[in-house]
C-alpha cells in the first residue's frame, strides 16, 4: 500500500490478501492498541491480524502523521556557549619538558589577564611538563595505610591518586571483602548521612544533624558553591554584611566558594567556637582540584547537631557571631 507522496509503507513485506469483508470490532480494538503503542505500519498490522490491508485505510489520519516530514526546529543560538567553570585556583602549567623557576606552579602569586591565583609550589600529574621534572609530585610509596603524617600525600592534604600512588597498602573494610586506600575518602565517597532540622541555637534557623554516629576523622561531606574571585567575594561580602549572614568560604587568598545561591547541605552547619565545635574544615587537593572538606573533629553521636568554627575576623559586624 502506498501513502501520500508515493511513499511505500512496507516494501519488504507482502500485505495480507485484499479479499475480505469489513473489519469486525475485535480487529478495530487491536488496531487501536497498536496505534497507542506507536505501531502504525498498516501492512504489518495486516499481517499480524490477518485482515486486508485496505481496512487500515480507515485510520489513514493516524498514518498521515508518520508520512509527513517533520519540521526542523530552528536553533536560536548557534555560537559556542561560554565556559562557566575554569580551574583558576591552581591551573596546570604548560611548560615544555622540565620546569624552571618561572613555572606558574611554583612562582608564588600568579597574575594573569583574567584572574590571579596562589601557586601550589609543585607540578601535578596533569601538568604538561615531563615526568622527570624535579618539581613534579609523583605521589607516595607508603607501605602502610596512608592515613598518618608518614604519608607525603596525607601530610600535604592531597588525596592519593590511584595512577600515581601504586604502592599504597589497601586496608580491608570491617566485615566486608572491600579494600581501599584510607587516603581516598572523597574519591570513594565515604561521606556521612545528615539531616536538616531546626537548630538547637536560638534564632539560628536550620541546622545540620548527624543521622548516624560519626567517628573522629571521618569525612562528613564537601562544602560546595560558586567559585568566585576575591573582588567578587568582597562585593558580595558588603551585601551579606547588611543581611548579617554569609556562606562565603575562602579557598586561598584569591578565590572563595559562595554557597548562598548554589550549594549543598554543608552550608547549614552553624558556627561554634573551635573549642566547642565537633567538625573541622580543611582544603584538600583531589585529582587536581581543590575541595573544601568537612571532617569530624570528635566522635559525634546520632542526632547531634554539627558545628564548625567560621573563623571570621574579630571585627566582623555580625552580632550573633559575637554572642555565640
Amino acid at each position: 500500500m502506498e501513502g501520500p507522496g508515493s511513499r511505500r509503507w512496507f516494501d519488504n513485506y507482502r500485505c495480507y490478501s485484499h479479499e475480505g469483508t469489513d473489519s469486525d470490532e475485535g480487529s478495530n480494538f487491536f488496531i487501536k492498541i497498536f496505534n497507542e503503542l506507536g505501531f502504525y505500519n498498516p501492512c504489518a498490522i495486516s499481517l499480524c491480524l490477518g485482515i486486508p490491508c485496505y481496512f487500515n485505510k480507515i485510520n489513514e489520519n493516524v498514518f498521515q502523521v508518520i508520512l509527513c516530514k517533520s519540521q526542523k526546529i530552528p536553533i536560536n543560538c548557534v555560537t559556542t556557549p561560554q565556559r562557566l567553570v575554569h580551574n583558576n585556583t591552581s591551573p596546570n602549567c604548560k611548560c615544555v619538558n622540565i620546569c624552571d623557576s618561572l613555572c606558574s606552579c611554583i612562582q608564588g602569586l600568579v597574575k594573569s589577564k583574567n584572574s590571579s591565583y596562589q601557586s601550589r609550589g609543585y607540578c601535578e600529574k596533569y601538568c604538561r611538563c615531563s615526568y622527570i621534572c624535579p618539581y613534579k609530585f609523583l605521589g607516595c610509596d607508603c607501605e602502610d595505610s596512608c592515613n598518618s603524617s608518614s604519608c607525603i600525600c596525607f601530610l600535604n592534604s592531597i588525596e592519593c591518586n590511584p595512577s600515581l600512588c601504586r604502592s599504597c597498602r589497601y586496608s580491608k573494610q570491617q566485615n566486608t571483602s572491600i579494600s581501599y586506600c584510607l587516603n581516598q575518602k572523597y574519591q570513594n565517597q565515604s561521606i556521612q548521612k545528615t539531616i536538616l532540622k531546626i537548630s538547637t541555637i536560638k534564632n539560628a534557623g536550620i541546622g545540620l544533624f548527624a543521622k548516624n554516629s560519626i567517628t573522629k576523622g571521618q569525612l562528613i561531606g564537601e562544602y560546595t558553591g560558586e567559585l568566585i574571585n576575591d573582588k567578587e567575594a568582597d562585593r558580595r561580602g558588603r551585601i551579606y554584611d547588611i543581611k548579617e549572614h554569609s556562606f562565603v568560604f575562602n579557598i586561598d587568598c584569591m578565590h572563595s566558594v559562595d554557597a548562598t545561591y548554589y550549594g549543598n547541605k554543608m552550608k547549614f552547619i552553624n558556627h561554634m567556637p573551635s573549642e566547642n565545635a565537633n567538625c573541622d574544615t580543611q582544603i584538600w587537593r583531589v585529582l587536581g582540584t581543590s575541595k573544601i572538606l568537612v571532617f569530624a573533629s570528635v566522635d559525634i553521636n546520632e542526632g547531634e547537631e554539627l558545628f564548625f568554627d567560621y573563623k571570621y575576623p574579630i571585627n566582623v559586624p555580625y552580632k550573633w557571631y559575637h554572642e555565640v
